[in-house]
């Protein structure tokens, strides 16, 4: 489920690389990407264990926050999203999307290859 996703795939902003290595580890995340949040939840980047690796080659480390070696520009998409741009997150394989609201909340995870969209009624007709 994507509460599931939720829980699985966001980190507090206070945690370091070390938590997010343990994390990851922890989990054996397919993606592993963690969405980087706030206290009042709101997205503030992604991290993989490419960028902490490449982080500790340039001499972080284990120590340093997670905020330094997030990527800030990450994708996401608000909660009235259109289906073109889940595609266009498909065709740039990309794993997993968090969903915002207007806050900049996330409120949910999609894996993007697993998303289905839910037709409106009158599309099926025509």
């Amino acid at each position: 489920s994507t509460m599931y996703n939720l829980e699985k795939h966001t980190v507090n902003d206070t945690i370091t690389i070390r938590d997010a290595l343990l994390i990851i580890d922890k989990q054996g995340l397919i993606a592993n990407v963690l969405f980087v949040v706030s206290q009042e939840r709101k997205l503030l980047g992604s991290v993989t264990e490419g960028d902490i690796r490449r982080a500790l080659l340039r001499g972080e480390t284990l120590a340093t926050l997670i905020t330094a070696v997030m990527r800030q520009n990450c994708k996401y998409l608000y909660q009235n999203f259109d289906v073109k741009d889940m595609e266009e997150l498909r065709n740039i394989n990309i794993t997993f999307v968090p969903i915002v609201n207007q806050q900049h909340q996330i409120i949910e995870i999609i894996e993007v290859n697993k998303y289905q969209p839910k037709l409106p009624v009158h599309a099926i007709i025509m």
